[in-house]
């Protein structure tokens, strides 16, 4: 299921709990609602609920919809009596989430363009060129193509397989990380997505030392949740969350100040929201910038390789006779 899907799953089923309905009426009602897997899902679901699982029990046995960090803060959710509070967060979590990578996409399209464009203008040239023709072109488009597209493909299963591996997740995101432009972009999406989990935890009346440590596990970057991992040594000598977290060197001075602000205040609730929303207009200012390097590069590329086909061609045609002729 999607993180669209899901968000609209968890705003329906928070909506209705809100009314006063039980659990298993509405499974029933949102059954009705959907096909496929997901019907079917929510249909066990229920079954499981009639036979005395809990709706985490029941959320559990659906991993296909249902994630594992999902599953352990519905858990947290029946425990405190907050369920429909963490199924409306849970939804606005993956609202954020899906309005990031749909900037990233959106943004990416048009270097994505150019990058086909540097590819197929020189194809263009060879065509127009003496001796070129529809046939040379083709056989250059095909030649510069395929290999590009087998390239992405092996890139793209390597990374997946690779990050089945801990170690391997590990080292690549550490590497991730600290690349210009690309590491603070994710770095500040694990940044937001551990601080609103982190929020969502502390105003359901988690201890903030698991909370802090669920919160890590939710970051979506190896590196940066080990890293958030270490604040808990600090919280068990009894130090403030803010020291606790500027220990970990994840958060920027602006962060911590907010963190410390929100401790002294009494508000961290509050404090961590905003702090989440920060990191996640950083992520944005980030694909932003991302996006105006990129297409320089490739106009650059382009503009490189039409001038040296510009060059070979002239040379095939003006300066190649004289040389035959001397």
């Amino acid at each position: 299921m999607s993180d669209r899907a899901l968000a609209e799953l968890y705003q329906k089923f928070a909506a209705m709990l809100d009314t006063g309905m039980v659990p298993v009426r509405c499974l029933t009602v949102l059954a009705g609602q959907y096909t496929g897997s997901t019907r079917r899902a929510l249909v066990a679901m229920h079954a499981n609920i009639d036979h005395g699982s809990t709706l985490t029990e029941a959320a559990a046995a659906q991993p296909a919809i249902f994630p594992p960090m999902h599953v352990r803060l519905l858990e947290i959710g029946e425990r405190s009596a907050s369920t429909i509070t963490i199924m409306r967060r849970l939804a606005e979590s993956l609202e954020r989430a899906r309005q990031v990578s749909t900037s990233f996409v959106t943004r990416m399209i048009y270097p994505l363009l150019l990058l086909h464009a540097a590819i197929v203008i020189p194809a263009f040239i060879k065509w127009l060129a003496p001796g070129g023709g529809i046939g040379a072109a083709v056989r250059y488009l095909l030649a510069a193509l395929l290999p590009l597209y087998a390239i992405i493909w092996f890139i793209w299963f390597g990374i997946r397989a690779l990050r089945r591996i801990d170690e391997c997740r590990v080292l690549m995101d550490t590497v991730v990380v600290n690349l210009p432009v690309i590491g603070r972009l994710v770095a500040n999406i694990a940044i937001a997505q551990f601080v609103h989990t982190l929020e969502l935890l502390y105003t359901a009346g988690v201890d903030m030392r698991e909370s802090v440590s669920l919160a890590a596990e939710s970051t979506g970057n190896a590196w940066i949740g080990k890293r958030l991992q270490l604040a808990s040594p600090y919280l068990d000598e009894g130090d403030s969350v803010a020291v606790a977290l500027a220990a970990t060197g994840v958060f920027s001075a602006m962060m911590q100040g907010m963190i410390f602000t929100g401790v002294e205040t009494g508000h961290l609730d509050e404090m961590l929201q905003k702090v989440g929303d920060q990191a996640q207009h950083d992520a944005v200012t980030s694909i932003s910038r991302l996006a105006i390097i990129l297409p320089m590069v490739l106009y650059l590329a382009v503009v490189i390789g039409v001038a040296m086909l510009i060059f070979s061609m002239f040379r095939e045609v003006m300066i190649q006779p004289i040389l035959d002729l001397l």
